[in-house]
């Protein structure tokens, strides 16, 4: 775990549609703990115009569920109060995609640690989903590799490895991945055969 995520304290997070009793709570223990609490009685996307690093809601309050039909929280660490725990209610939790939970009533035992986890496993699911995205874009620009690749085969009767050796080492040279160069060399291809057959003389 990044030290940084154990630091609680300068945290800024959002209480939404709380009740007022749990919202005391957590306020409460905020201030032991050195983290700025905003309080919201509903939510509206212009909250998250200010900078927060987490959120909690409560998961009773029937306005913040209707809400949210119509919205999408954003992109933080959240947090669930959980107090009723019907299938369709606790299915209703799930598909916020929250990162920890907190009993209602809320007490001071659990905050510290919940708020860590969370940041945490919010930190983890980015970095993944950062991951896959890189790799679908790694993966679409594939295509690419093997049609400049053939470029090179047709014009220079180069081997499959031949060619992508020297698409890798005109990639570095660019300080650009392999694919992302392709991309450049297939823009513009008679201008990269000519630079090619230069390099060769």
């Amino acid at each position: 775990m990044q030290k940084q995520l154990m630091v609680v304290r300068g945290l800024r997070i959002a209480l939404i549609g709380c009740h007022t009793r749990d919202e005391n709570a957590l306020l409460l223990q905020f201030q032991r703990l050195g983290i700025a609490g905003d309080s919201f009685s509903y939510f509206h996307p212009t909250i998250f115009d200010a900078p927060y690093d987490g959120m909690i809601f409560d998961s009773d309050n029937r306005a913040l569920i209707q809400s949210m039909e119509q919205n999408s929280w954003p992109t933080l660490a959240k947090i669930a109060l959980l107090g009723m725990e019907t299938p369709s209610r606790v299915k209703w939790v799930i598909d916020q995609n929250i990162n920890g939970y907190l009993r209602k009533p809320v007490k001071a035992e659990g905050v510290l640690s919940t708020l860590i986890l969370a940041r945490h496993d919010f930190q983890r699911q980015k970095q993944l989903q950062d991951q896959l995205q890189q790799f679908e874009h790694r993966h679409q620009l594939r295509r690419f590799l093997l049609s400049a690749q053939l470029l090179l085969i047709k014009e220079f009767n180069f081997s499959e490895q031949s060619a992508y050796a020297l698409l890798r080492q005109l990639a570095t040279e660019q300080q650009k991945t392999v694919e992302e160069f392709c991309l450049i060399v297939l823009a513009n291809p008679e201008a990269w055969i000519r630079h090619i057959k230069l390099l060769s003389l």
